[in-house]
């Protein structure tokens, strides 16, 4: 448990999205289940979604978009996964600036 709490007090200033859960008394365990995650472990989306909702609430609580940035939880894509742009020990990162630079979509604390 050393290790869990020294990281997590290592990141208690960050925007990264363990510090984030953290200050909101949301343990290790609510994303990854029981025991240490293997290094680079995926989280389920279904574990995201028991808290956030589903794509269609997560949809709704973003809708203030406006163009040219699009509401990036109703994707022309589908339902993509969470952790591809919200990375819990990193810094998050908007996918859909790969292919649409002149969007320059922002995530919260995230590039």
């Amino acid at each position: 448990m050393a290790l869990i709490e020294e990281k997590t007090v290592s990141w208690a200033g960050s925007a990264h999205l363990d510090a984030i859960h953290a200050k909101s008394n949301v343990g290790c365990g609510a994303c990854h289940g029981k025991g240490l995650p293997e290094k680079g472990a995926e989280v389920a989306n279904e574990r995201c979604l028991a808290c956030h909702g589903s794509y269609e609430e997560l949809a709704a609580k973003t809708t203030s978009a406006k163009p040219p940035v699009r509401n990036p939880h109703k994707s022309h894509l589908g339902e993509i996964g969470c952790t591809v742009c919200h990375r819990a020990h990193d810094v998050s990162e908007a996918y859909c600036n790969g292919c649409h630079a002149k969007i320059n979509m922002k995530i919260p604390g995230g590039k």
